[in-house]
């Protein structure tokens, strides 16, 4: 077997020698000679001959003598003195002077930026309204510290969840669906449960016919409910999350009126906790309600729980509030 460079060069040789001999067959005449230039071969080799002491002299007359003549005419030529027109001088005198006149202004660097000052609650609560064009909700912003006594050092805790229940709330209450049987069916319907059951609600969800915000359940049907987890999805009642207790009709009450809450892993928490039609008490009675719900989970932080709290809303700047303020508040 033969390569591809082999077959390529022995292809090559071949073509070589059959244009060869087909040219040699042929007899193809030469193309003529060009004539010999005596003029430009006699120039050609004056240049390539060496200077001798006479030809120096001969070459260096006549470069003076062609300087000279050149120099006459230069001389003879009248010289023609530069014209400008009487709008272009005056423009160009102007635009001197006015450069000459004004000075450059002087540059100016902008202030480094420095953070929003504290703000007293109800001054806070007064630009808030006055940014608001319609009816927008207050929402509270929080950082808390996410260290855990317990834990090794450096290891955080997990994201903190909880229910706060308004005093003044500030949008509809939810729709409450509850797991349980019997006696707690019961109790949970009395405490404001929108649906309570067991079986028949597992078939009632499964058909579709049923319209909930959250879904809550006792530990005792927790097995039995674990088929429904493609239907309630992130809804499925679980123990971390807060959604299962024997007391269900305190989890009820929170639920379908409380403010539930959920901080990430750098324990920020943005929650609304009112509206701007809101007067100032009852803005603080509900900001001290989610305040003192969340203090309770700070029991087992390193330090100070609270971090930072401020205010905000849909159209008007955060605003952090007053240390004065934050301590009337969690006190």
């Amino acid at each position: 077997m033969f390569s591809a460079v082999q077959l390529a060069r022995s292809a090559s040789v071949r073509w070589v020698s059959s244009s060869s001999a087909v040219a040699a067959k042929l007899k193809m005449p030469k193309a003529p000679k060009a004539p010999k230039d005596e003029a430009a071969t006699n120039a050609a080799a004056a240049a390539a001959a060496p200077e001798t002491p006479d030809t120096q002299a001969t070459t260096a007359t006549n470069r003076a003598e062609a300087s000279a003549a050149t120099a006459a005419k230069n001389a003879a030529a009248p010289v023609t003195p530069a014209t400008s027109t009487p709008a272009a001088s005056t423009s160009a005198a102007a635009a001197a002077s006015a450069l000459g006149n004004v000075a450059a202004p002087p540059l100016k660097l902008l202030p480094p930026s420095s953070k929003i000052d504290p703000v007293a609650l109800p001054e806070a609560l007064r630009i808030l309204r006055a940014f608001a064009l319609a009816p927008q909700t207050i929402d509270c912003h929080v950082v808390v510290n996410m260290t855990d006594k317990t834990k090794k050092a450096g290891k955080l805790r997990d994201p903190i969840r909880g229910v706060a229940v308004l005093p003044h709330a500030y949008r509809p209450a939810k729709r409450v669906l509850v797991f349980a049987k019997e006696e707690k069916a019961a109790a949970a319907k009395q405490a404001g449960a929108t649906y309570a059951g067991f079986k028949d609600l597992m078939e009632e969800l499964t058909a579709g016919k049923l319209q909930y915000d959250v879904v809550l359940a006792t530990p005792d049907v927790l097995k039995e409910i674990k088929s429904l987890g493609s239907v309630l999805r992130q809804n499925m009642p679980t123990v971390k999350k807060g959604t299962v207790s024997d007391d269900i009709a305190s989890l009820v009450k929170a639920y379908s009126g409380g403010l539930a809450f959920k901080s990430d892993t750098g324990g920020a928490i943005n929650i609304g906790v009112a509206r701007t039609t809101h007067n100032d008490e009852e803005v603080r009675a509900n900001l001290v309600a989610f305040l003192q719900e969340l203090k309770s989970h700070g029991s087992v932080a390193k330090g100070p729980f609270f971090k930072q709290i401020g205010l905000s809303a849909s159209r008007g700047p955060y605003l952090p509030l007053t240390p004065e303020d934050v301590k009337s508040l969690l006190a």
